[in-house]
């Protein structure tokens, strides 16, 4: 079953984006380009446990969204998918996901 999951920690807050950042695959390179001021949208796919990761800053914020038990293609899909996103909340994050997978998934907060 695919699920999504979600979690935020303000830019500034070192220990609580070190818990974000920590099931990200290769997480001290994201960190470093995870700049105050500097917006930006990333996504991050990794094979050993087919789980895709959705990052976006808007400076302050940064929000990770991890999709559970999808392929690479699917990954891909959901990416572009979200190119579609004029205001990001979890809500169009998880409709986009709904969208690029053709189905109902399960979001876990």
């Amino acid at each position: 079953m695919i699920k999504i999951y979600e979690a935020c920690a303000m830019l500034n807050d070192e220990k609580a984006m070190q818990a974000l950042l920590a099931p990200v695959p290769n997480s001290e390179g994201l960190r470093r380009v995870l700049k105050p001021g500097h917006s930006m949208r990333t996504q991050i796919y990794w094979k050993e446990t087919s789980k895709a990761h959705y990052v976006l800053c808007d400076g302050k914020e940064v929000r990770l969204w991890t999709v559970t038990d999808v392929t690479l293609q699917q990954a891909a899909t959901i990416a572009a998918k979200c190119d579609d996103i004029k205001e990001w909340d979890a809500e169009q994050f998880h409709a986009a996901v709904s969208r690029a997978l053709g189905g109902e998934v399960t979001r876990i907060q």
